[in-house]
């Protein structure tokens, strides 16, 4: 068997004279790979940095017709109830023709909000593929867009997952206390705590951690996050 030496330790051997070609060759195999997953890691970062860039760009322009929409709209809203306000001689036909134009945009207005959703959906499977630099680029450029839905807090809660998972723990730990003070009602805060006990816990905080989840075990003892937690806790 080759005894593995350290590329230090072997350089000083190769200076005293005293390597072998074995160990020359294993320093060479080690440094080609290391070289090859460095070329591997620098493309996958640009093609993550491709895909939040074309993100960002489509919620620019989604952003900026649905601005464009919504004054539209409230300026054909603003002359129908003022038509309405005359009262007699007004004319059905145009008032009708606007009418159907808000009905119109107010379906633009919806796509746009589906457009958004499609976002949240593709950084979610990102993250179910272990793609996780991806996954947070898409969820950013999904929070971004402002969206109005009942989506904006598992965005939230999916990027601190995706912080945990690359050890990113003190990102992480921001991301679940946005989903726990911004939105307090949700389903997700109970898994936001008990992500956020066990960030601590990584960062070495073991009495911020377990304060953490003895809270969550307190206020959402019926949860399985809580009973995890209990677990966690000793079974305290």
């Amino acid at each position: 068997m080759i005894k593995r030496v350290s590329g230090v330790a072997l350089l000083l051997l190769l200076l005293a004279g005293c390597a072998s070609q074995q160990d020359f060759d294993s320093l060479s195999w080690e440094v080609n790979t290391l070289s090859s997953r460095l070329e591997k890691s620098n493309e996958t970062f640009s093609r993550n940095k491709r895909l939040l860039d074309q993100c960002l760009k489509q919620q620019a322009t989604l952003q900026a017709r649905y601005a464009e929409l919504q004054t539209e709209f409230m300026s054909l809203k603003g002359s129908i109830d003022e038509v309405s306000v005359l009262g007699a001689g007004v004319d059905d036909k145009r008032l009708d023709a606007m009418e159907r134009r808000i009905d119109d945009f107010q379906l633009q207005l919806d796509d746009f909000a589906s457009s958004t959703a499609v976002l949240y959906k593709d950084g979610l499977d990102a993250y179910k593929k272990a793609k996780y630099e991806e996954a947070i680029g898409v969820f950013d450029a999904y929070l971004e867009g402002k969206p109005d839905d009942s989506l904006v807090d598992n965005a939230h809660f999916w990027t601190g997952e995706s912080l945990y998972q690359m050890g990113r723990y003190e990102d992480a730990v921001l991301s679940y206390d946005r989903v726990v003070k911004k939105f307090p009602g949700s389903e997700k805060v109970p898994d936001a705590m008990l992500k956020q006990g066990m960030s601590f816990l990584r960062l070495g905080d073991k009495q911020t951690g377990r304060l953490i989840m003895g809270r969550l075990v307190k206020e959402y003892g019926k949860s399985d996050a809580a009973s995890r937690a209990r677990d966690l806790l000793g079974g305290k």
